[in-house]
């Protein structure tokens, strides 16, 4: 009983993993088809050599042309071509699929924004400007202290020895405080001609390396950069002030969705 137990989980859990992959794994297949047929050529060429012989000999030419060599050799193909179909195929399912589920996650983001935006206009009527402030420090303080910089490797900018603290990374660099707020100045003037600016862009300015993400995410004219990132001052573990650069919301998915 418990071993046909432990097989159902076994093969239960093997089914979730394999739903969950299916875009890589149907993809990874496509590319080892390809390769498979490539193999599958080579091994035909010599069977493809000798009947375009046989059939020089046949017809007495020395040499067939391109419409007899294709006619004489055609069999010896199939199952590459064949392959490299089902290869193609599950090139483009697994591509489909994880198309399909970007779009459904940027939908939910979509309205878990919206959600959040409705949620903090009411709290901060209910409970005011000042106490949403305090609120803010709390979790700022929160983020130093869950990620000390004693145990990071800081980033040197080249703009200023501040020691700031990015949120949506975790990472600590160098900067000045005013260059901090004036890169996010600077963009919220981009966004106002641009329409939009990516995470990676943001990054940029304030002198930090992009991220793998970066371009995927990021600021609209309709949710401007300005308005969404917040600044607290904190002590670090070290004892050292440090500026903490966090958001309200953070960048979106549908951040070029201008509709």
């Amino acid at each position: 009983m418990k071993l046909e137990l432990v097989k159902g989980n076994f093969i239960n859990n093997f089914k979730t993993a394999a739903i969950k992959k299916s875009p890589a794994i149907l993809i990874g297949f496509g590319i080892a088809g390809f390769f498979g047929s490539m193999v599958l050529v080579g091994r035909a060429a010599p069977e493809a050599a000798e009947k375009i012989e046989e059939k020089k000999k046949e017809l007495k030419k020395e040499k067939l042309t391109p419409i007899e060599t294709v006619q004489t050799v055609w069999t010896c193909y199939i199952p590459a071509a064949v392959l490299s179909g089902i290869s193609m195929g599950m090139i483009l399912g697994g591509y489909q699929i994880d198309a399909r589920r970007n779009a459904v996650l940027a939908a939910a983001y979509g309205m878990t924004e919206t959600a959040f935006k409705e949620y903090r206009e009411k709290t901060l009527e209910t409970i005011g400007e000042k106490k949403e402030k305090e609120i803010q420090d709390q979790i700022a303080k929160d983020h130093v202290e869950k990620n000390p910089v004693s145990q990071q490797n800081v980033i040197y900018t080249g703009r200023g020895n501040h020691l700031c603290y990015e949120t949506l990374t975790g990472r600590y660099f160098y900067s000045n405080i005013e260059k901090v707020k004036s890169a996010v100045i600077n963009l919220g003037k981009r966004i106002f001609s641009e329409m939009y600016i990516s995470q990676n862009e943001y990054y940029q300015e304030l002198g930090l390396p992009s991220v793998k993400q970066g371009d995927d995410i990021g600021w609209n004219n309709a949710y401007s950069i300005v308005d969404d990132v917040t600044y607290s001052s904190q002590l670090t573990d070290i004892g050292e002030p440090c500026l903490v650069i966090d958001y309200l919301i953070g960048p979106s998915y549908e951040f070029k969705d201008l509709h």
